[in-house]
């Protein structure tokens, strides 16, 4: 998977805590070019795992390498997730007592069996 590089990116030879950008590529098993290129907007994308590594070396997560902020912020309710939220709460009744294990058990079965009989919509609805 590639990710977009954001121009925040740059920001990193402020955070890389007194390594060298040769320092930072041995660490992270990459190469002083793909370090040099990300940092200078010459490179606009990133593999996932070059993104983790380069995080690791510096000992952030990946959110925070890309300036993404933590949590949600003020407003976050009416964005993407908020409407997420609000349609997988919907879909648990508030008032429901769980099923018990023998019930629970009933359903798996017959999960089970439509799955395997090619039947899939039905199990993506129980």
């Amino acid at each position: 998977m590639t990710m977009s590089w954001p121009s925040r990116m740059s920001l990193v030879p402020k955070v890389r805590r007194g390594l060298s950008q040769a320092d930072l590529a041995t660490r992270a098993g990459l190469s002083v070019d793909t370090i040099r290129k990300l940092e200078q907007a010459q490179r606009h994308t990133a593999r996932m795992d070059t993104l983790h590594r380069i995080a690791a070396v510096l000992d952030l997560d990946v959110g925070e390498l890309l300036g993404k902020p933590r949590g949600l912020v003020v407003g976050a309710e009416d964005g993407e997730m908020g409407q997420l939220r609000r349609v997988v709460l919907d879909l648990l009744p508030a008032t429901a007592e769980p099923p018990g294990r023998d019930a629970l058990r009933a359903e798996l079965a017959d999960c089970w069996r439509l799955y395997w009989a090619g039947r899939y919509a039905p199990t993506s609805c129980t």
